[in-house]
């Protein structure tokens, strides 16, 4: 995966909270998971959501990542 797209990609269930309604960019982290030249998922560093990487396309829809286990 593209580190400069990396850069710019964001968790979008953190990205924005509905009770300030400002975005928080830096709180919504995601880091590649998997091998390193073939990243498997991208995982929030804030609330923990797994976003799934399909045909090397991150699948960032809230309702289809997989959440943490408690």
């Amino acid at each position: 995966m593209d580190a400069e797209l990396l850069k710019v990609l964001a968790c979008p269930a953190c990205v924005t909270k509905p009770e300030s309604g400002k975005t928080r960019l830096s709180q919504a982290t995601l880091e590649p998971q998997g091998p390193a030249n073939d990243p498997t998922g991208l995982k929030c560093k804030t609330c923990g959501r797994l976003y799934k990487i399909e045909q090397g396309i991150p699948n960032l829809l809230v309702d289809e990542a997989i959440m943490p286990k408690k």
